[in-house]
């Protein structure tokens, strides 16, 4: 008992340091917010229909804690042995009042077959499913854990060779495979825009992913409704006038990346 209460006491007394990485994140955040809402106002949407993922990957422990305490849930991580670690150093860092059931994580990265098994038990949501050999790996890893997870098909939309991700012609195929699993949920289909700074070719690449999820949704209204995953910290504006439903910000809001932090493989 006393050593719960030694914990509770240190944490509510932050270094000035901490305070400040702190402050800089819950303004961030707020700033993000307010970019989102007049994205939204620009193209007549509802601010409520955007998902804002905090892009987590070789960031502290400190640092998404100090995220979650600004009101910021959904948390995606690219490798599954970063996320394991930093879950891990999170839940001895928080007080008895509270625990990582306030935490959303999401798989934004590649998943290699060979980590579906740990993969399946530490995110809730998989944006990255792009074969019918994984969607079929991941349902019989969650049926075997007695778990459902939501998932997302990964179109290279840009048809870059350095990036993961189905083509369009087999988006369909994947999409059908996942629905086929009983612990796998369809919740839309996710992209990266390319590495450009031409807007219109960001933008072109969105509208693409958002125009095969509509004529999929036509073909297969038992699906439900499915979102569209896209944007980041430089674009998330254009994929929300695009139509996305969920976007995946990370320096916007912790700052500029340092990826000696990054640890683990994918």
């Amino acid at each position: 008992m006393h050593h719960v209460t030694f914990r509770v006491i240190f944490l509510s007394f932050r270094s000035n340091s901490d305070a400040s990485v702190s402050d800089k994140i819950s303004n961030n955040l707020m700033a993000v917010k307010d970019r989102i809402k007049s994205a939204c106002k620009k193209c007549g949407r509802n601010p409520s229909e955007i998902q804002l993922i905090g892009v987590s990957k070789t960031r502290t422990a400190e640092e998404v804690i100090s995220a979650s305490r600004a009101g910021l849930a959904d948390f995606g991580e690219n490798r599954v042995q970063e996320a394991d670690e930093k879950k891990g150093s999170i839940n001895k860092s928080l007080s008895t009042e509270t625990s990582l059931s306030t935490f959303r994580w999401h798989l934004i990265g590649h998943l290699q077959s060979n980590k579906v098994n740990k993969a399946v038990e530490l995110f809730d949501v998989i944006h990255s499913v792009d074969t019918t050999d994984l969607a079929h790996k991941l349902g019989e890893a969650c049926f075997a854990i007695g778990k459902s997870i939501d998932c997302y098909v990964q179109v290279n939309a840009s048809g870059e060779g350095s990036k993961s991700g189905a083509s369009f012609e087999d988006a369909e195929f994947i999409a059908s495979r996942v629905v086929a699993q009983i612990s796998l949920k369809l919740v839309g289909f996710m992209t990266i825009g390319p590495m450009t700074s031409d807007e219109t070719a960001i933008e072109s690449c969105f509208i693409d992913l958002r125009r095969l999820r509509d004529r999929l949704s036509l073909l297969h209204p038992e699906w439900g409704n499915l979102g569209l995953s896209m944007g980041m910290s430089g674009d998330y504006e254009l994929a929300i006038k695009s139509g996305a439903t969920a976007i995946r910000i990370g320096s916007a809001l912790f700052g500029a990346r340092d990826y000696s932090q990054a640890t683990g493989s994918f």
